[in-house]
């Protein structure tokens, strides 16, 4: 009797267990020599929502759209020429080319360390962390909590006039109060597929001190005092290289102000075997691109510049062959991109050559 109990419990639960949450350690996020594009929807529509917590969820981020785009190239420490302000750290994120994010990478988590770039115009400057920023600790699962302190205390010379005032040195001060949860799992999909995550619920308070040293008095004035706390809700998953969604709320209220995606493929699908239905030609192409769908399925095409732009997006019927105009791009490489119901079958380098 014991025994077919246990089976039958066993039996029940499969389902759960095949569908059972992911664990996500430090070999799911960037490495030296990754490059990352992550893009930005500024005006993100009514149906994008954080969603609920809890246990075997499902986000809709399908109408996420690219209004702009960052890319992340990840590189050592001692190739940016700050590296001695930053002793500690095992990485770098080079934001567009202008902005070095010092990141500690290690079995245990990841932390900010600091920032440089040039902030207030006049040439690089450092902010270093004296209580670095704690983004993520591994291993982490369902019901993880990861809060912190983070904090920045900082002086730059100036040099410059602010009405009719010489400002001789700028001071920034930063305290940061993290509470952040990993609080539901599931799967999100994204424009480029559906993807098993985990959901990060972060809230963070800010207290904020600005001062400029006036060269007249000789004396510091405070410039600016704020506190605020800002919500976000971070969904990452296995191999992504960095969060896969982040919602971004208007500080002090809990409305949408932007959301940041990276554009990634599904660690499930087989690019180069799933479609082999599908083709597409010619390649370089000036004027029309023909897709070759054999398969039952019907795809949706989307074409993306080299920054993750999307530029052309329609769907392609099954069993048939569908051009696509490309007449009104400009010349260069762009990616195209072919989706089934399940996600990414397909991905193409074009080349458009008027």
């Amino acid at each position: 009797m014991k025994k077919n109990l246990l089976l039958f419990a066993l039996v029940m639960i499969m389902p759960f267990i095949m569908k059972a949450q992911i664990t996500v350690t430090q070999a799911d996020f960037a490495a030296i020599g990754d490059n990352v594009i992550q893009a930005t929807d500024t005006l993100p529509v009514a149906a994008i929502s954080p969603g609920n917590a809890g246990a075997n969820q499902t986000w809709d981020f399908s109408l996420l759209h690219n209004h702009s785009s960052s890319t992340y190239n990840y590189v050592t420490p001692a190739s940016t020429g700050y590296s001695s302000h930053y002793p500690g750290a095992t990485i770098v994120a080079n934001v567009n080319s202008s902005i070095y994010n010092f990141l500690n990478s290690s079995a245990s988590g990841i932390q900010v360390l600091g920032f440089t770039g040039n902030l207030l115009g006049t040439g690089a400057l450092s902010v270093v962390y004296s209580n670095p920023e704690k983004i993520i600790s591994f291993p982490t699962t369902y019901n993880t909590v990861c809060n912190d302190t983070s904090k920045y205390d900082c002086r730059f010379y100036y040099g410059q006039t602010v009405q009719g005032y010489l400002v001789d040195s700028v001071r920034q001060k930063e305290l940061n109060y993290i509470t952040s949860t990993f609080d539901a799992w599931g799967n999100a999909t994204t424009p480029d597929g559906t993807f098993p995550v985990l959901r990060q619920n972060k809230s963070k308070k800010t207290i904020d001190s600005s001062w400029v040293y006036i060269h007249a008095i000789s004396a510091w004035y405070a410039y600016s005092n704020s506190t605020t706390t800002t919500q976000s809700y971070g969904f990452v998953g296995n191999g992504i290289k960095m969060a896969l969604v982040n919602i971004n709320c208007v500080p002090d209220s809990s409305r949408i102000q932007t959301v940041d995606w990276t554009r990634a493929t599904p660690l499930s699908i087989n690019e180069n075997n799933t479609s082999e239905a599908v083709h597409v030609y010619p390649n370089p192409v000036s004027d029309l691109i023909f897709v070759s769908n054999s398969g039952n399925d019907k795809l949706r095409a989307v074409i993306y510049d080299v920054e993750g732009r999307e530029v052309y997006n329609s769907s392609i019927a099954n069993n048939n062959i569908t051009t696509i105009p490309v007449k009104n791009l400009n010349e260069g490489v762009y990616i195209l991109k072919l989706f089934n119901n399940s996600g990414l079958t397909k991905t193409e380098k074009l080349v458009i050559n008027h």
